[in-house]
């Protein structure tokens, strides 16, 4: 026998809406005392990404759907829902390493947005790069790009009178640049092209490694991070699994202790209230968890801030990521909670009372926006890109370029050491296959300690360098087969996820990829 049990069923009225088809309804931002931020991880200008969430978190999604993110339409219904419930700037991850920049379709379209003016943001630099990849001279280029594209534009984030850019390793400039000393050279000579630009200069805020007193001498004014889990993981009986009441209780503490750090450094702090982590989508167990995250516990947490905020007579803080969909970090509106993570934001922090009118697309006759994922490539074994319309979910995943479909084949440009391709998300069983087999040419002609590789992951081990097979490239600009024999490989077991393709070690290459292939075992 099931026993079941009833919950109250809300109705609510049915808001006034504009004729139907219309564009995205002007924003009536909430009215709030504090400058609130969250972070965007502009990570979804592709489908790659919302695959691994329709297969492994279908219960969540966004009310845009599986959207493009470079779409300005989707970004006018994200700065609409965010300035409604009190949510008035992004810190936008931003990525460049050594004079590559890449994951920019979410500014590309929000220069483009009709309602951008009702939102502020600021770049959050994720250099997480390669050792040795920030220098004078890349830094100089840095600076320019901000100046050019990004620091003038009224939208931009000011603190402290001036614009803002947030560091996610202040640790990987110092150690590139070789000490403190250069480090803080390039802080302060950013700030001086801002103002030799007609700029006040440039602030800058350090993320995520402490060391304030060095951080302020630095140059730093101001010391945040993109997570803050406090003690949770330390106060829970699993390390790897714990429940985000863990961090709601933690959080405050945490703040205070850093608070204090920040304060004796002479450094101003960003608390961050977070907004959870589920990593298992990009991931697959290869992760941690924080579970049961609820709108209560999120309420309770904003509570906290506020009352936090207000003893400081502080009026600014960070939310954690908006829409970090597959690490499992997310309050944009979707299936799994509407729009009442927003609500809460908006119920604790806005003079309004009640809901906003929270319009969806739907509602408008408007979208769908959702990228075609087609799941069924998921059990492709087979990729031949000769006169092909398309990648089958195989993308750059570093230092290549220019990737293009020709007659000839998928032809791309190395920029740097280790290139790599990676394929879209696979449904397949590693012992159906003996090898994998590509054929390709490069040019200029390989030399003869030049080699491709292949690595792979499963559902239980992410991509790792254990988990590879590798093949001397022949030393001529000749198109190739190149057979990888993989059966052999301890490793070489499982639900197959991704498979990584490295074509050679180096940068200034051509690459023409006619086909991949996975060579089917022979069945007994």
């Amino acid at each position: 026998r099931q026993r079941w049990t009833a919950k109250a069923v809300e109705v609510t009225p049915s808001p006034a809406l504009p004729a139907a088809g219309a564009y995205v309804p002007e924003p009536k931002p909430a009215q709030t005392d504090y400058l609130i931020g969250s972070y965007y991880y502009p990570g979804f200008g592709t489908n790659r990404q919302w695959r691994e969430m329709a297969l492994y978190a279908p219960q969540t999604k966004p009310v845009l759907g599986y959207y493009d993110e470079g779409n300005p339409e989707c970004i006018d219904w994200q700065i609409k829902w965010a300035t409604e419930h009190g949510v008035n700037f992004f810190l936008v991850d931003w990525y460049w390493e050594a004079g590559r920049n890449y994951n920019e379709h979410w500014l590309d379209g929000f220069v483009q947005a009709r309602h951008k003016r009702y939102c502020k943001w600021a770049l959050m630099w994720a250099n997480h790069n390669r050792k040795g990849t920030h220098s004078r001279e890349d830094w100089i280029a840095v600076t320019e790009r901000w100046l050019e594209k990004y620091i003038c534009t009224p939208e931009y984030l000011t603190l402290d009178g001036k614009p803002v850019v947030f560091i996610w390793s202040p640790r990987n400039i110092r150690e590139d640049m070789g000490g403190s000393a250069p480090s803080a050279e390039m802080l302060a000579l950013s700030d001086r092209l801002a103002r030799e630009a007609g700029l006040p200069g440039i602030v800058f805020y350090a993320m995520n490694q402490g060391g304030q007193a060095q951080l302020a001498q630095e140059g730093y004014a101001g010391y945040t991070t993109y997570h803050c889990f406090g003690r949770a993981q330390e106060s829970s009986r699993n390390r790897r699994f714990y429940a985000y009441k863990a961090v709601v209780d933690q959080s405050p503490a945490s703040w205070e202790h850093t608070a204090a750090e920040c304060a004796a450094a002479g450094l101003k702090f960003l608390p961050v209230v977070d907004t959870g982590w589920d990593a298992r989508p990009r991931h697959g167990l290869d992760t941690f968890v924080i579970y049961d995250r609820s709108v209560a516990e999120f309420t309770r947490l904003l509570q906290d801030m506020k009352t936090w905020l207000d003893r400081r007579g502080q009026k600014v803080f960070v939310l954690g990521p908006w829409n970090e969909w597959t690490e499992g970090s997310y309050i944009e509106p979707c299936s799994e909670f509407g729009f009442e993570m927003l609500r809460a934001i908006r119920t604790v922090f806005c003079t309004e009372t009640g809901a906003s009118d929270d319009l969806c697309p739907q509602d408008m006759g408007l979208g769908p926006y959702d990228f075609a994922l087609n799941l069924g490539q998921l059990r492709q074994d087979n990729w031949d890109f000769r006169g092909s319309s398309e990648l089958f979910g195989w993308s750059a995943l570093m230092y290549l370029k220019d990737l293009r479909l020709t007659s000839a084949g998928l032809t791309m440009s190395s920029v740097g050491r280790d290139p790599a391709l990676r394929s879209g998300e696979l449904r397949l069983k590693a012992r159906d296959y003996t090898a994998l087999e590509v054929t390709m040419a490069i040019k200029p002609a390989p030399g003869e300690k030049d080699y491709a590789a292949v690595f792979w992951g499963t559902r239980f081990m992410s991509i790792n360098g254990e988990a590879t097979v590798t093949r001397p490239l022949h030393t001529d600009e000749g198109m190739h087969r190149y057979r990888f024999e993989l059966s052999q490989h301890p490793k070489w077991r499982g639900a197959l996820r991704h498979l990584r393709f490295d074509p050679i070690q180096r940068g200034d290459s051509t690459i023409t990829i006619e086909s991949i292939k996975l060579v089917p075992a022979v069945k007994p």
